[in-house]
């Protein structure tokens, strides 16, 4: 009895076309982000706290690439799944988006939506409510075939918000990769001296 006291349980449904892992306790949401770097979102409100929008309580909510992370996890989790749920997180496990996802976990990563930043992930390096992100990384199909207005977007904000872009994508290989962009600082001919002078810019 004292072994089932350390199980994760996370119940899970479909919302949509989504399936979303619910966790009905803090204890267990906050395993899951200290043990297995799953950074979970509460929609539930403290009624009792001034700023209730900011300190939100369970349950906790699990996306889909989050479970993906603990589909093969059988130590101390315990997933819900019915055969028919656990076919569709098989099937969207091959996906360019969750192949991307599970790599940068694996590497040891944190990762949260970048959609506030238009991209698809925030990389971090650490805990998300102890450091800034590192990373914003947008999922592409071909670096090559990406339009070019698109590459400076993602860079432009990812430099206002001092953060690396990353274009990742899967290789012909199919390895996943990842290309960082930066800006390359330009420069001007002194005509006076006859050189490219940097220092005009």
């Amino acid at each position: 009895m004292e072994e089932s006291k350390d199980i994760i349980k996370i119940h899970t449904s479909k919302e949509d076309a989504n399936i979303v892992g619910i966790v009905n306790s803090f204890k267990e949401a906050r395993r899951l982000v200290q043990e297995h770097r799953l950074w979970i979102s509460g929609v539930g409100v403290c009624t009792t706290h001034q700023k209730q929008d900011q300190f939100l309580k369970e349950p906790f909510l699990l996306n889909e690439l989050q479970l993906l992370a603990l589909l093969d996890k059988t130590t101390a989790i315990e997933l819900n799944l019915t055969p028919e749920l656990k076919e569709n997180l098989n099937l969207e496990k091959k996906s360019r988006k969750a192949r991307i996802f599970l790599h940068l976990y694996n590497l040891g990563f944190y990762i949260t939506s970048g959609s506030k930043f238009g991209c698809d992930f925030l990389v971090y390096e650490a805990l998300p409510h102890v450091i800034h992100a590192r990373y914003m990384v947008k999922v592409i199909e071909n670096p090559q075939s990406l339009p070019l207005d698109q590459i400076v977007d993602l860079n432009r904000i990812a430099t206002q918000a001092r953060k690396d872009g990353l274009l990742a994508y899967i290789s012909a290989e199919g390895d996943v990769k990842t290309t960082k962009i930066e800006w390359l600082r330009p420069t001007r001919l002194n005509y006076a001296e006859g050189n490219c002078d940097q220092d005009d810019y």
